[in-house]
């Protein structure tokens, strides 16, 4: 993936939340498919988490992107929904997602390079690369939380799977787009 790419993925995103506030539903035009993409929003300075949501199956980049970024602003069960006055105070992400692949030996993770996804009997949990760099976490951790957030016991035996993601984000609201260079262990 071009960089270009990356940062028209966060303009897009940005550009989707700003349309809503405006009544405007113009999904831009289609693009490349891609293995996934996930739109986080974060205030700014503090970078709280603010909303984060994605797909997981091949999409369309630019319309994944549109739609990810609507659904983090206003359907993230676990926040508030953006309002109109916030947007000059949250920054923009995406991560776009490669081919997973299934993780046989959980030794094998890699800190800032690997997603986590664990998954049972309907039950799962999706941990992006950043978050385990963002949160200071050694692989064990990563792995703990990502059976946590999917509601699974530690005991259990789920699928896991591991992805690579390339990331974009706002160094600031409405500022430069920069590709993240995550840390690894």
């Amino acid at each position: 993936m071009k960089t270009e790419e990356g940062v028209e993925s966060v303009k897009i995103a940005r550009k989707s939340v700003e349309d809503f506030f405006k009544g405007v539903n113009e999904i831009p035009p289609r693009s490349k498919i891609v293995e996934g993409v996930f739109v986080t929003i974060e205030q700014y300075p503090s970078l709280e988490l603010k909303g984060c949501i994605g797909f997981t199956s091949k999409i369309d980049l630019n319309q994944g992107v549109f739609q990810a970024a609507r659904e983090a602003a206003f359907n993230d069960y676990r926040f508030e929904n953006i309002r109109k006055e916030e947007l000059n105070k949250v920054v923009f992400e995406v991560s776009v997602l490669s081919k997973r692949t299934e993780l046989k030996n959980p030794e094998e993770i890699k800190v800032g390079v690997n997603g986590l996804i664990v998954e049972k009997e309907g039950r799962s949990g999706l941990l992006l690369p950043q978050v385990a760099v963002e949160q200071g976490w050694n692989s064990k951790q990563f792995l703990t939380h990502a059976f946590l957030k999917a509601g699974i016991d530690l005991n259990e035996k789920p699928d896991l799977y591991i992805f690579p993601a390339l990331v974009f984000r706002e160094v600031a609201p409405n500022g430069k787009i920069v590709k993240v260079k995550l840390k690894s262990e």
